[in-house]
């Protein structure tokens, strides 16, 4: 797996596994956090590219769903930041859309 640390929001691909375990040791990796009636919603910069599936961007950003009264929790997947921003509204959105 490749290796990505942020430098002012934009994701660099470091070779050096010191430096990488380094930033991620200290750095605040949590793009965005929701509580929405018990369910959380969670984005974070993974630092590890999770494309598997052969296309050229890496994915490096996961929102996650936590608390959902199903078999498994939600997760996506992306390849930018503003498109993890974007998915982690439209949880919120869902999350607010359920019946309580």
């Amino acid at each position: 797996m490749s290796k990505y640390i942020l430098i002012n929001d934009k994701p660099v691909h470091v070779s050096n596994v010191i430096e990488w375990a380094n930033w991620i040791e200290k750095s605040e990796r949590t793009l965005a956090r929701s509580d929405v009636n018990g369910i959380i919603i969670s984005t974070v910069f993974l630092g590890l590219d999770h494309n598997f599936s052969g296309s050229k961007l890496p994915v490096l950003w996961e929102t996650m769903c936590f608390g959902l009264e199903v078999d498994q929790d939600e997760c996506r997947r992306y390849t930018s930041r503003d498109d993890a921003l974007c998915g982690h509204q439209e949880f919120v959105q869902l999350a607010h859309e359920l019946p309580r």
